[in-house]
């Protein structure tokens, strides 16, 4: 993950509490603005046994066991003689694949309904490449209510304790989105290669897919069990502060900062635009205020 991550907050009086009490929300899928969030079974491609080889159908099987021997018995999967015995008439290499087929199904949907009902989320942007979070444009307009709201920096070299839900450490997974067109995916591949260790990401390369349109958040995405989350405070690396902020807001937090006992000239930063090109200018708090 990288060193830092960025949350814009428009200027609504719950994201100033978050702020005041340090804590995030963390929501279900079904609450994000992307309609197309939690449709996981319409992006994959199911084998079927047409197109499972008898081949593939005994890969995928012994991959399974190699990556956890109990998995068979809970995916009702035939045992190692049964295997042999299935394998001398072509009813039971039929049968085989049938069954795999669905042993894949059943597991795919199964980590699916993990992330859709079990696990909440919470959605930060990321310095990609030549794409710096605070000097988005795009994320300004559409979570930081047009530079009326504000962006704080979080960094992610936590220590032990330092995220917290309901007073206990809470384990937080962090995922980067993907941005592709739809295309089904061929599931036995994904889980096949994941089996191997080829690739550790998994059915989450299905997960934390999103259309183009959504690429210009360079979203990573923090995943836990827990909708509200608590964190030490002295993971906030700065807190940038949109230039068309009202006085109101902008004095109140700034009495946040400073009642959190943040060093406000070192911390606080402001967005503005730059009248000759146009771009999101980053001004510290001092050069800001002699304005």
């Amino acid at each position: 993950m990288n060193k830092s991550i960025f949350r814009f907050y428009s200027n609504r009086d719950f994201d100033l509490d978050s702020l005041a009490n340090s804590y995030l929300w963390f929501s279900k899928v079904e609450d994000f603005n992307d309609p197309f969030e939690g449709m996981y079974e319409e992006r994959i491609a199911f084998p079927d046994v047409r197109n499972l080889s008898i081949d593939d159908a005994i890969d995928f099987y012994e991959k399974i066991g190699n990556l956890n021997t109990s998995v068979k018995s809970e995916n009702n999967l035939p045992s190692d003689d049964s295997i042999n015995h299935m394998l001398k008439t072509s009813k039971g290499r039929y049968e085989l694949r049938r069954i795999v087929c669905e042993a894949i199904r059943e597991s795919t949907l199964e980590q699916f309904n993990i992330a859709k009902y079990t696990l909440y989320h919470c959605c930060f942007v990321y310095n990609k490449d030549e794409s710096f979070a605070l000097k988005n444009k795009l994320m300004w307009s559409h979570y930081g209510a047009g530079l009326r709201g504000f962006a704080v920096e979080y960094l992610t070299d936590m220590n032990e304790g330092d995220i917290l839900s309901k007073g206990k450490p809470v384990t937080v997974h962090g995922q980067e989105i993907s941005y592709e067109k739809y295309a089904a995916k061929m599931i036995i591949k994904i889980m096949y290669d994941y089996m191997s260790g080829v690739d550790k990401v998994g059915i989450g390369k299905i997960i934390n897919t999103k259309s183009p349109e959504w690429e210009y958040e360079n979203e990573i995405r923090l995943s836990c069990e827990a909708q509200v989350v608590n964190y030490n405070k002295n993971i906030i690396s700065s807190i940038t502060i949109g230039e068309k902020m009202s006085m109101i807001k902008r004095n109140t937090l700034l009495a946040i900062i400073n009642s959190l006992n943040l060093d406000i000239s070192q911390l606080v930063k402001f967005a503005c635009i730059d009248k000759k090109t146009l771009d999101i200018e980053i001004i510290n708090y001092d050069d800001f205020m002699k304005v």
